[in-house]
């Protein structure tokens, strides 16, 4: 099978563009020819731009083109969209990094260009995103309808991609992200239990305030657990993020320790260089997240708060750690496995039992321990490649036929 996949790769130092080279080399391993015509391509802004890129290659030897899709993503969306509008062309397909959208920015002009006005205030920037949101969702769906197939990671986001976008269920494939083997660190053995509390962007300091109370409930319920819990929570700033306009609620949560006297008790890492979050990660035993709530006025929407706390539920999945997650489509899924366990909102009791049970001689940590490495190899790329093909398959099945 012969794959076109459109993606950034290295040297683009993204995220998207590492995980694209470890997918590309995945699909090589099950005897998939990739090809990345999109490298060294300057961005394509238009479907009159795209139209004329795609008529200048031959696509008659390409299977699937598929698309690896997240904010940003502007020149796959247009060649994907000039791709569908070819009488004899490839199954199309993309990977949708957030959970329902194609297209993140408005498509037609003069919205996109009051959307990318540096001169403008973030929300008049926002405001034109809003009023062009139904031009751009038409034409979503528009190029929704022409393609073959879609992958998406958690069954939530396949549900928000049905409803939204008005796709087929049997065109949306729920496949997790590959994990390698190579990431995994094993567990600190010591008599204490490190929880490595990670606070998403846009996240209101009430999620967090929860977590903090809840630890202090367990602390109070006797010396052994004051004794080997520890709590790190890290996070990023507004300003270590770039987007002042942000709340800020390390900031909130960090007030609230210190009126407790707690302050002194917690480890704070604050808008960590990127490469020593995996470090830290494998200093920790067990990792919660108090789940996404954005506020009305913030900058970054739920589901973009949503995917990068999936980029946390990899970290800890890369590194073989239990879970403990606010019980929230998208999250709870993460621990479905028995890698872990999920709490109710507003109890900060039920959270107070847990980490309980984890300093108890009954300590669930050893089985969320074995369950969590279960589904590192249960996600090793060389079983998710697996699954790509069988998909790829199906959807090359349902391209159209030659006139």
């Amino acid at each position: 099978m012969r794959l076109a996949l459109l993606s950034p790769l290295p040297p683009d130092s993204s995220a998207l563009a590492a995980y694209a080279a470890q997918y590309k080399r995945a699909l090589n391993q099950v005897e998939i020819d990739v090809l990345t015509p999109l490298t060294g391509q300057r961005p394509i802004t238009s479907l009159a731009a795209a139209r004329a890129w795609v008529a200048e290659r031959d696509w008659r030897r390409i299977d699937v083109v598929h698309a690896e899709l997240m904010p940003g993503s502007q020149s796959e969306f247009w060649v994907l969209a000039a791709l569908s509008r070819l009488p004899d062309r490839p199954a199309l397909s993309a990977s949708l990094h957030e959970p329902d959208k194609l297209a993140w920015r408005p498509l037609h002009q003069p919205w996109l260009a009051l959307s990318q006005s540096s001169w403008l205030p973030a929300p008049l920037r926002s405001f034109a995103c809003w009023l062009a949101s139904p031009l751009t969702l038409l034409a979503e769906r528009r190029l929704a309808r022409r393609m073959e197939g879609f992958v998406v990671h958690t069954k939530y986001a396949a549900e928000r991609l049905i409803k939204r976008l008005k796709v087929p269920p049997e065109r949306v494939c729920v496949i997790c992200p590959g994990l390698s083997a190579a990431g995994f660190r094993p567990a600190p053995s010591d008599n204490v239990i490190k929880v490595l509390c990670v606070a998403g962007v846009g996240q209101r300091a009430k999620a967090l305030e929860l977590v903090l109370q809840a630890w202090q409930r367990a602390r109070d319920t006797g010396p052994l657990v004051a004794d080997r819990l520890r709590l790190t929570l890290v996070g990023m700033t507004p300003s270590g993020l770039m987007q002042p306009g942000l709340d800020d609620p390390l900031l909130a949560i960090r007030h609230a320790a210190a009126k407790r006297g707690l302050e002194e008790q917690i480890q704070w890492v604050v808008d960590p260089d990127p490469r020593d979050v995996t470090p830290l990660m494998a200093e920790h035993q067990v990792m919660v997240l108090p789940g996404v709530s954005v506020g009305t006025h913030a900058q970054v929407t739920h589901a973009e708060a949503l995917v990068r706390h999936q980029d946390a539920v990899q970290l800890a999945l890369a590194n073989s750690r239990p879970m403990i997650v606010l019980d929230q489509a998208g999250l709870a899924e993460s621990v479905e496995a028995g890698n872990g366990v999920s709490y109710q909102d507003n109890d900060p009791d039920a959270l107070a039992q847990v980490l309980t049970r984890l300093a108890g001689e009954d300590s669930p940590l050893d089985h969320w321990f074995a369950q969590a490495q279960a589904v590192l190899q249960d996600h090793h790329w060389s079983r998710q490649a697996l699954k790509h093909l069988a998909y790829f398959q199906q959807v090359r099945g349902r391209a159209p036929a030659a006139p």
